[in-house]
């Protein structure tokens, strides 16, 4: 029966994809678990493998370049590109988690701001999907590199799922924002995201961060988002 459930009740592509692993899994014997992950401060992940964008006629194409691959702990999507704003706006925009939510592989989105007051700003988002049988938090934190926090040169924000679903072992992430010398009406933007769920693989990871972009790019536009 909870096979069943699952089929009929999870929406989250990556499961949908993946019952067949749910039916050697000890008979879901963990159905609904929920576990704990430590976060531990605003971090760097590895350095980002993915070119900047190039296009003829424009030095700052407005398009994400990206490469992917796979770790035996996770699949990852390293992306890189220019948002034709200033580094202070699009820092700003950032900070709107509607900017950042999966809206489409989930079923209900909720927000806490300020989560984490020690950062200089945070929140935390809480999703559902497949009609309450799986939920989580992730937790996202900013920091000023360079800069100050109203005017960033660079600005570090790390993202990760910190509690929820056992079916969704990680998610982190991270975006930089940096400004470009001489260039105050252009930033550079470099997103990772780091993934390890059932069904979900490196072109997930990519799919993260070309809706992060493409949000990102409506949200200082003064455009509806995607």
């Amino acid at each position: 029966m909870r096979v069943t459930r699952l089929q009929t009740a999870l929406s989250m592509r990556w499961v949908a994809k993946a019952l067949g692993l749910f039916a050697v899994a000890a008979g879901l014997a963990c159905a609904g678990c929920n576990t704990q992950t430590p976060f531990l401060g605003v971090n760097p992940l590895e350095a980002n493998l993915a070119p900047l964008p190039t296009q003829a006629g424009d030095p700052y194409p407005e398009t994400l370049s990206a490469l992917t691959g796979k770790k035996d702990a996770y699949s990852w999507a390293h992306g890189k590109g220019y948002v034709k704003a200033s580094p202070a706006a699009v820092w700003k925009a950032l900070q709107d988690p509607n900017v950042v939510i999966d809206r489409k592989n989930t079923d209900t989105q909720s927000v806490q701001l300020h989560s984490e007051p020690k950062y200089a700003w945070s929140y935390k988002i809480h999703y559902t999907a497949g009609n309450g049988f799986a939920e989580w938090w992730e937790n996202w934190r900013f920091a000023v590199v360079d800069g100050t926090f109203e005017a960033p040169t660079t600005g570090l924000i790390r993202y990760q799922k910190t509690d929820g679903s056992t079916y969704i072992d990680l998610i982190e992430g991270s975006i930089y924002v940096r400004a470009i010398d001489g260039q105050g009406g252009v930033a550079i933007v470099e997103m990772i995201n780091h993934v390890k769920a059932v069904g979900q693989g490196a072109d997930n990871a990519k799919a993260t961060l070309d809706a992060q972009y493409g949000a990102l790019l409506a949200k200082v536009k003064g455009k509806p988002l995607p």
